[in-house]
């Protein structure tokens, strides 16, 4: 059974490993100021979803979007399942956790962003209400 609950700093050793999975790594230090500062904001909470052992398996972040051009929404940023325990019912258990968030804050649509080539995510995804409604190119540029 899968166990959800607010990150926690002691998490992070743990969560550095299965934000690799998804293809970013960042330093322990750079991890601990995020969760401090999006922890204490309201529009924003973090959390693992931990095996029967304890073990932490996987993370989700849950945010308020906030644009002018649409309505405020809620927004799932993040979220990862450890290889190994794909298809056990974390992911689902994250899932729960995300659309009990969405409600809590007022809101009857989560939204989402996940990269192409992602086809079990998008599975995934879909196995469980989620439908895609457009696709765009996301650009980036970084500045000296």
């Amino acid at each position: 059974m899968t166990h959800v609950r607010l990150m926690e700093e002691c998490d992070l050793h743990r969560v550095k490993e299965l934000t690799l999975q998804l293809g970013y790594e960042a330093p322990i230090e750079e991890l601990r100021a995020r969760l401090t500062k999006l922890s204490a904001m309201p529009d924003h909470d973090l959390y693992v979803a931990r095996d029967d052992a304890g073990r932490v398996i996987g993370w989700l972040h849950m945010m308020e979007l906030h644009a002018f051009e649409v309505a405020p929404m809620a927004q799932l940023a993040g979220i990862v399942v450890e290889a190994g325990y794909r298809r056990t019912g974390a992911g689902t258990a994250l899932l729960t956790q995300a659309e009990a968030w969405a409600r809590d804050h007022g809101f009857t649509t989560i939204t989402l962003r996940s990269r192409m080539g992602r086809d079990d995510a998008h599975a995934f995804y879909r196995a469980r209400g989620f439908k895609g409604e457009k696709t765009s190119v996301y650009f980036q540029k970084h500045l000296d």
